[in-house]
């Protein structure tokens, strides 16, 4: 359970909703900020990337759930539902939440080995 309330912290594109709330921060957290960023490779944008700084936190509201995954392999929504259920002291499955995405690179024919282009 969070014990106070926390600052800003991170890259207002990355950061979770718990972060905009000033919420201290968990590894849930760190794997929300990790899907945004596997989102924004897959589409090469967040739906949120070119607006005012004030209007991402409703817009990531907006799209919090499977709307923001809808062009995504299907292991990435089992991905979110697994984030999306951890409380703060849950110690997340990260064996679990990495072979949901060794899975989706296989069903893409993405060699995960191959370098960043």
């Amino acid at each position: 359970m969070p014990t106070n309330k926390g600052k800003f912290r991170g890259a207002m594109m990355c950061t979770s909703l718990n972060a905009h709330n000033l919420v201290e921060l968990g590894r849930n957290d760190d794997l929300i900020s990790l899907l945004y960023i596997l989102v924004e490779f897959h589409n090469g944008i967040l739906p949120w990337s070119d607006v005012d700084e004030l209007k991402i936190q409703a817009l990531k509201e907006y799209f919090y759930g499977h709307k923001l995954l809808k062009r995504l392999p299907k292991q990435f929504l089992e991905f979110e539902s697994c984030i999306l259920s951890l409380e703060y002291t849950t110690d997340p499955d990260y064996a679990y939440l990495i072979s949901l995405l060794k899975q989706a690179a296989e069903e893409k024919e993405i060699n995960l080995n191959d370098p960043f282009q």
